[in-house]
């Protein structure tokens, strides 16, 4: 049986909705463009109560996109009279900082120093390789910065986690070519491009990338 996660079920219904408003619009059944003027920024709540249902570890940004949705709406309808965009961008800051307090590791993994690089970039840059023998978890931050993990050195046992923040800034992450690839990094308004070698072999170590790219990049390579 096929399943799928309740944020792509909400987002794909609300665009279905919007499309076939369009379409009753374009054949003069239904003046949709009116109601979609007003209406439209349910489609951020969708996407914020999408992300609030499928997922716990995205709570702040699912929050962010409804208050602001909701607010937005509230506008339009004449209850709240607020320039939200002009609220919206010390918003997005705000829930950065609060990323970046909050962000401590999700993941359970122990390790010596000799087995993780942490790489932190402000307002700058910063690179770091790593040839552990048993390499086994980091933490990136990139605050419009350039922050560059180099990995290629490194042996994976069995698994590692690499947990990422970039916002305003560019993260590289350069990975042996005999490691599987996890690639579960949420974008906000940034990219993320894994360049790696999908073939390798069925029993191969894995590392999983997890995180937030906020209107930055990461970019995954061998």
């Amino acid at each position: 049986m096929i399943t799928k996660k309740y944020d792509q079920l909400i987002i794909g219904l609300a665009i279905l909705a919007v499309g076939f408003g369009f379409l009753l619009d374009a054949i003069n059944i239904w003046d949709f463009g009116n109601v979609f003027a007003i209406w439209w920024p349910l489609l951020l709540m969708a996407v914020g109560i999408g992300w609030l249902v499928s997922s716990k570890d995205n709570w702040l940004w699912a929050t962010l996109f409804t208050v602001v949705g909701t607010l937005l709406l509230l506008d339009n309808l004449n209850v709240l009279v607020v320039d939200v965009w002009r609220l919206f961008w010390p918003i997005v800051v705000i829930g950065v900082g609060l990323a970046v307090l909050f962000s401590g590791s999700k993941t359970k993994i122990s390790a010596s120093k000799a087995k993780r690089s942490d790489v932190v970039a402000i307002l700058g840059g910063n690179k770091q390789t790593n040839d552990s023998s048993d390499f086994v978890a980091s933490k990136i931050t990139s605050v419009m910065g350039g922050a560059v993990l180099d990995l290629r050195k490194a042996k994976i046992q069995k698994e590692a986690v690499i947990e990422v923040i970039a916002f305003w800034g560019g993260i590289e992450i350069y990975l042996p070519k005999d490691v599987a690839v996890k690639n579960e990094i949420f974008p906000i308004l940034g990219g993320v491009e894994n360049k790696t070698d999908s073939e390798v072999m069925k029993n191969a170590p894995t590392i999983t990338i997890i995180g937030q790219a906020i209107m930055g990049g990461v970019e995954i390579r061998n």
